[in-house]
């Protein structure tokens, strides 16, 4: 009995301070996110091997954001990525932090760090979102001109269907300045493969709604 009361006492600090990460990922994974936190916070991070601090910092960050403190998530998750710039998910906590000053509607904050993404991690999905997330910004800011630009350099390096969702905004955006021939042009490259994805489909069925019968 006494035995089994203290039965951790054999493991070192660094064992203690491992099992207890452990377990504040599986409750933050059960979206337990208060309890994961206050976890997390009992833990040494010092007492961790190295190969999980950056992994420590980075669920500090993700359970501030998950609880709804932004600027305390903003600030983790940047130290993080300024202490720990070559981690695996180095670029998702810049997506983070990008994602959250886009949606307070500052912009150029937002552009800051999308535009990091874009240039340094383009050949990973988060950077080419980030490029995508920066003209669909110029979109919502109505710069639909330059928007067009940047769609327009980004072209050639896109997969198809986001060449098709590119197509779709371009769509957008000229119809929105008025150059109708363009747009009409680019809903007549969209309805060329109508069931291929979901700007394809979205064009041809608002095109073709109103013909269409409807039991």
């Amino acid at each position: 009995w006494y035995m089994m009361l203290n039965r951790d006492n054999g493991l070192s600090r660094q064992q203690k301070a491992e099992i207890s990460f452990h377990k504040s990922v599986k409750l933050y994974k059960r979206r337990k996110w208060q309890s994961s936190s206050q976890l997390l916070n009992k833990i040494n991070s010092n007492h961790l091997p190295n190969a999980l601090k950056g992994d420590y910092a980075l669920y500090i960050a993700r359970c501030h954001n998950r609880k709804g403190f932004q600027n305390n998530a903003i600030r983790a998750y940047y130290q993080f990525q300024r202490k720990y710039p070559n981690h695996r998910l180095a670029g998702d906590a810049l997506w983070w932090i990008a994602l959250t000053f886009e949606q307070r509607n500052d912009y150029k904050s937002a552009k800051k760090y999308y535009n990091i993404l874009a240039q340094k991690y383009f050949s990973k999905n988060v950077g080419k979102e980030a490029a995508l997330r920066l003209i669909f910004n110029d979109i919502k800011q109505k710069k639909y001109t330059y928007a067009l630009k940047q769609i327009k350099k980004l072209m050639k390096k896109l997969s198809y269907n986001d060449r098709m969702r590119m197509t779709w905004w371009e769509m957008y955006c000229f119809n929105k300045l008025g150059k109708f021939a363009e747009a009409e042009e680019r809903k007549l490259t969209l309805l060329k493969d109508p069931f291929q994805n979901y700007y394809t489909m979205k064009t041809f069925l608002t095109t073709y709604s109103d013909s269409l019968d409807v039991f």
